[in-house]
């Protein structure tokens, strides 16, 4: 009976394992102090910055993100790994505290805090996107102008820098499409949905299927 006993909680504690090192891919740091490193940790967009560039350059290697933050400005010249402008752009939105602490949230809840119902919800969603930080990086070898490339990029990592977005990283209160007014833009709308998206998807003249727009 002992054995048994034995083997059992030895399969759950090999199942939990296995799961942990996916779910470890949910949180992200909501950052105050800015102490987090600014290649290897995620804070910005979902995703490890290290994953955006080409490469990291052995010098950038230990920089935190307060590092880059002087006088109440961003210096983006005290590294020499190339950073997208688009991330540039996302960064000089974030105001570092220097009087509260870095700390991790669940990205899968709009509270930010972890439960066992929003964890598998986050599970049970398209197996592939648990890839998406690690899984994407041929998007930054296609013959394409950088612009498409950062856009393919985000809309893959979940990351368009949408209204709805911005709201769920609390930086911004409003959530509506400033194109047509609909009361939350989300990716789907921004791309697909919006009276704006929809009239240059029909200047293509193809036949969609039906559902196609919401």
């Amino acid at each position: 009976m002992y054995f048994l006993n034995s083997n059992f909680y030895f399969c759950i504690w090999r199942s939990i394992s296995k799961i942990v090192n996916i779910l470890g891919l949910g949180f992200i740091c909501r950052v105050r102090r800015g102490r987090v490193s600014f290649w290897y940790d995620k804070w910005i967009y979902n995703v490890y910055l290290c994953n955006v560039v080409l490469y990291v350059h052995i010098s950038d290697t230990n920089i935190r993100l307060f590092d880059l933050h002087e006088n109440g400005d961003w210096n983006f010249k005290k590294h020499y790994t190339h950073l997208p402008s688009f991330c540039q752009d996302c960064i000089c939105s974030i105001t570092i505290n220097h009087d509260t602490d870095d700390k991790l949230i669940w990205s899968g809840s709009p509270n930010g805090i972890y439960s066992a119902r929003h964890g598998y919800r986050w599970l049970d969603r398209d197996p592939t996107q648990h890839l998406a930080t690690t899984g994407w990086s041929w998007i930054w070898r296609l013959s394409i102008s950088e612009n498409l490339r950062q856009s393919c990029w985000l809309v893959m990592h979940g990351s368009l820098p949408t209204n709805a977005f911005r709201n769920l990283r609390h930086l911004t209160t409003n959530t509506s499409c400033h194109r047509c007014d609909a009361a939350i833009k989300n990716d789907m709308h921004t791309l697909r949905d919006c009276s704006s998206a929809m009239a240059k998807w029909r200047y293509f003249r193809h036949t969609y299927p039906s559902g196609f727009y919401m």
